[in-house]
């Protein structure tokens, strides 16, 4: 029954790594307004194993922007430690979308154009907006409503519009007004010319008168006065030259003016009537 003791030091290692399992189907994730999707560690692992315990999962990302939409589907690998410092990964595709509508901002009020000479005016998509805005950049901004460019037939109010696409696809739209106006007066000449007197000792100058006056206007014939009215009647009173003041008048109630000098003449010789008989007294003062 005899024995003997000692002590020895026994040092316990656990050298087995442990098993990362990532999810099999891809990881959908969607862009916020600001255009930012954010992904955690737990979102990925898919039952990791170890033969003690698990102390840390880690991802090689965790945050997606816009660029990430294009390069979809994106790898990303989960890396789990255990207690011991061993570790295992695994990978995981995640695919993000970009589903948010850009944020539409129309102009407030009605935008006034103005026609050209021509009568035409380009109008652009950006005189609607007031700040349309979208996280990873607008494709396109477009309206409807109007033709492009506006004529004289589009003068007045008309509804708009506005629609943006995103680079991604998404659309929304917005509402204003467009208000087309034609500020531009009439051409208008005025000449010189001459008139005679009819029989009567009239002569009358209206909208007709040849050689008067030459006018135009983009969007329409105008109207026409003279001194006020419609015609101006001359008689044995106005021999020589009159001033007469021509106003012509758009369908926007714009007008231009000009004044004609106008030189009546009197072209018609006098009728001269003779006695039928003449009776003379002689010396004695008799017939």
């Amino acid at each position: 029954s005899n024995s003997a003791t000692c002590q020895s030091t026994v040092t316990v290692v656990d050298g087995v790594n442990p098993v990362a399992n990532c999810v099999v189907a891809p990881i959908n994730l969607f862009l916020d307004a600001s255009g930012i999707a954010t992904l955690n560690s737990v979102d990925l692992d898919a039952g990791s194993t170890d033969n003690c315990a698990i102390v840390n999962y880690a991802i090689s990302q965790d945050t997606f922007r816009c660029g990430d939409v294009i390069s979809s589907p994106n790898t990303v690998v989960l890396t789990v430690t255990d207690v011991s410092g061993n570790t295992d990964n695994c990978s995981a595709s995640v695919n993000v979308s970009d589903t948010i509508r850009p944020s539409m901002a129309c102009a407030p009020s009605s935008v006034v154009i103005y026609l050209g000479s021509s009568g035409l005016a380009t109008i652009i998509a950006d005189s609607f907006d007031n700040g349309t805005s979208d996280a990873c950049g607008l494709a396109s901004l477009v309206f409807t409503g109007a033709p492009n460019p506006v004529t004289c037939a589009d003068l007045g109010v008309s509804p708009i519009t506005l629609i943006a696409t995103d680079v991604n696809g998404n659309i929304d739209s917005c509402t204003t007004s467009l208000t087309v106006l034609d500020t531009v007066p009439p051409t208008l000449v005025c000449n010189n010319i001459s008139i005679n007197l009819d029989a009567l000792g009239s002569a009358t100058v209206d909208a007709s008168t040849s050689g008067l006056y030459s006018m135009s206007d983009a969007c329409g014939v105008p109207s026409l006065t003279l001194d006020g009215g419609a015609s101006v009647l001359y008689d044995c009173t106005n021999l020589g030259p009159n001033s007469i003041t021509l106003v012509a008048t758009d369908g926007s109630s714009n007008s231009s003016t000009c004044v004609a000098v106008i030189t009546v003449n009197d072209i018609t010789a006098p009728v001269v009537t003779c006695a039928s008989s003449i009776q003379v007294l002689d010396a004695l003062g008799s017939l």
